[in-house]
């Protein structure tokens, strides 16, 4: 800033400043009855009568009939500037920095242009100055330049020469009306961020692609190298099959123990692996909001359906696909206060089941089957539930004297044994025709919450909050023994699979794995999810699905490849909710 009192030295030491105008009054005074100019500053002065005169840089201007002086700088100074929402013609929203130097012309003519085009009513002008008044002329410059180019052509700077001779014919006017000149050319950089991320996630793919290929010659040299192992392993497998059938009373399974731990571990992935999948799956059902989400499991990148479902019992929190007593498949879908009805194939509920009660529920129906002409269901809070079905009347509480102080009732589940649930601690099994207490069998002597439950025509299994997976044989509530101890993390899912009499147990326990092990030896594999804490899984002939702990993806595995899912599929990317639940439908 320029005080009333001109210091001469101290001005013209400003870097900043290209020019400025003082009365005369406070430029001369008693002592000062001159003005030396510096080398590369020149001087207008108006004398009282309207005259201008010229002073060459360096010269001295005299005081006499003085009235204002105008003292400019000769040489050149670097203006920078920094344009935004400069669009490409590919629509990518760029940032320009443009760098230029300018100086005034040392005549009369143009300094006084200079006097009436940038200071104006001002006493200075600055490079911040000169920025702001030829900002408009760049920007419609740069604008008509990138509105005809793509964003590469802008930031790798493949016409340059172009910009050039459109920015100073851009220039050329307002730069004549201020007596000012260009000195060289203006230099010019675009950058922007979302083609910068664009370029980067893109070399980043690319990058992948080629691990993935390195990755894949080496699986396949692999598999070259172990399709002829695994020949030998079946050869060596069929002859024990042989002798187990030719001899009743030796089972594969013991036959299988004979050998060491290593190679019963790849005879076992042999005897795995040989053993087509009874049923194959055709969709993917995931409960999610208010929607069924359907993927095709062999290509689940996205939903290939999505089925809204009313919200007339609320949002959805489970689904299961169940038998009719024709063998088709039903799907029942728990909300949180009722159970919708529907086909696989079709676009909504045949019929809605909805809850007596429907305010304060924190909750909502875990789990629901068919059981001869009913509907059961599984409410925490409001216990076992009953609906007559294709009637949509409300639920009709049973089994009330067994989940009356329970807090945490789940898993209902029918099959040829009976209607099996849990409450707390206790598995509970009725007969499906006959659902009372006094018909019930308990098996207790879990020491913690049940948190999955799986059943069949023989045997009970059960995981706990504390990790451990118990069985009992069915009708016999004194038989618990303990499958696995667990690290008190909570089994969630689990399944038991026969391969020609080997059974194989899965189960997750909230870990960076899906378990499988088979039971009466130690061997034993995981399927690893990369990192991923996996907290719920289904299970089929062919694949395991997973869900993991922020419940926003599934990953998928091939039940012959456990070192790495083979899909991850981002659930809540498409449809904006956490997944609820999923169940595998199979091919009819």
């Amino acid at each position: 800033m320029v005080s009333n009192r001109f210091d001469p030295r101290r001005f013209f030491r400003q870097n900043d400043t290209v020019a400025a105008a003082f009365p005369a009054d406070e430029l001369f005074g008693f002592f000062a009855r001159t003005l030396q100019l510096p080398p590369d500053w020149a001087a207008l002065v108006t004398l009282k009568h309207g005259e201008q005169k010229l002073h060459a840089a360096g010269s001295t201007v005299p005081s006499e009939e003085a009235a204002e002086v105008l003292v400019a700088r000769c040489t050149s100074v670097e203006v920078t500037l920094t344009e935004e929402g400069i669009i490409s013609a590919d629509r990518y929203r760029c940032t320009a920095n443009l760098r230029l130097r300018l100086r005034t012309i040392p005549e009369r003519s143009e300094l006084a242009s200079l006097r009436k085009h940038l200071l104006g009513s001002h006493r200075v002008v600055t490079i911040a100055s000169l920025a702001r008044y030829l900002q408009p002329a760049l920007r419609r410059a740069l604008l008509s330049f990138a509105e005809t180019r793509h964003v590469d052509v802008l930031i790798d700077q493949k016409d340059t020469d172009d910009l050039r001779a459109l920015l100073q014919q851009e220039l050329s006017g307002p730069c004549f009306e201020a007596g000012l000149t260009l000195d060289g050319s203006v230099e010019t950089q675009f950058y922007s961020d979302t083609y910068r991320q664009m370029r980067v996630t893109a070399e980043a793919a690319a990058l992948r692609r080629d691990e993935h290929d390195a990755q894949r010659q080496l699986e396949q040299a692999l598999e070259t190298a172990q399709a002829a192992h695994l020949g030998h392993l079946e050869q060596l497998l069929g002859r024990l099959k042989t002798v187990a059938d030719e001899s009743p009373q030796a089972k594969i399974g013991d036959l299988l123990k004979t050998f060491s731990e290593t190679e019963r571990g790849e005879l076992y992935e042999a005897l795995f692996a040989a053993q087509p999948p009874a049923t194959t799956t055709q969709w993917l059902v995931v409960a999610a909001g208010n929607e069924l989400l359907y993927y095709d499991p062999a290509s689940p990148q996205e939903p290939v359906r999505r089925v809204p479902l009313p919200d007339t019992v609320g949002a959805l929190r489970s689904v299961q696909c169940v038998s009719d007593s024709d063998g088709s498949t039903v799907l029942l879908i728990g909300a949180a206060c009722g159970v919708h009805e529907m086909a696989p194939e079709e676009n909504g509920p045949a019929f809605t089941y909805p809850t007596a009660k429907r305010d304060g529920l924190r909750g909502g129906i875990n789990a629901a089957t068919l059981a001869g002409s009913q509907v059961v269901a599984s409410h925490s809070e409001l216990g076992v539930l009953m609906w007559e079905r294709s009637q949509t009347s409300e639920a009709i509480p049973i089994l009330t004297d067994l989940t009356g102080d329970a807090r945490v009732i789940r898993h209902v589940q029918h099959t040829p044994g009976g209607l099996f649930f849990s409450a707390d601690e206790r598995v509970i099994q009725v007969p499906a025709d006959r659902m009372l207490a006094e018909a019930a069998t308990v098996y207790s002597g879990s020491q913690a919450v049940i948190t999955a439950l799986w059943t069949n025509q023989k045997r009970v299994l059960a995981g706990n909050t504390a990790g451990q997976v118990l069985e009992w044989t069915l009708g016999d509530p004194g038989s618990m023994r303990v499958l696995h101890s667990g690290h008190d993390r909570a089994v969630e899912s689990l399944e038991l699979v026969e391969h020609d009499g080997v059974e194989r147990l899965f189960f997750t326990d909230t870990s960076s794995a899906i378990h499988a092990r088979v039971l009466g030896d130690t061997f034993a594999c995981r399927y690893e999810a990369g990192g991923q804490t996996i907290r719920r899984a289904e299970f089929a002939a062919d694949w395991i699905v997973g869900t993991n702990e922020l419940r926003d993806r599934l990953m998928l595995w091939s039940l012959t490849s456990p070192a790495q899912p083979m899909h991850v599929i981002p659930v809540s990317r498409t449809c904006g909710r956490s997944i609820q639940d999923i169940c595998l439908l199979a091919n009819t």
